[in-house]
């Protein structure tokens, strides 16, 4: 059984996400912008944002895997990629990075 946080938890790619790893029996911590008012049983929600990775980071601690399925619009359009590489950047080499999208 693995811990793997979906960034972007409660949107389309990542609730389909989240509630997949749940079902196979993972640790899932969901974040988002905002806590979903329909949970999925055994998942964790928290608040948060690819826009402030040193607080992400913190809340990141002990994750095997990490998934971004956060939609480069609207508001994130242009911040995704460079968010996405400064968490990269400064995530353990053991943790693994997936990106949806």
């Amino acid at each position: 059984m693995s811990n793997i946080a979906v960034i972007g938890g409660t949107g389309y790619a990542g609730r389909h996400i989240v509630a997949e790893a749940a079902d196979r029996g993972h640790n899932v911590l969901s974040v988002a912008r905002k806590v979903a008012a329909d949970r999925i049983p055994g998942v964790t929600y928290i608040e948060g944002t690819l826009l402030d990775v040193p607080s992400l980071l913190a809340e990141l601690q002990g994750v095997d895997a990490v998934v971004v399925a956060v939609a480069p619009r609207g508001e994130m359009e242009g911040l995704v990629r460079p968010n996405i590489e400064a968490l990269a950047s400064t995530l353990p080499d053991s943790v693994r990075l997936g990106v949806v999208g």
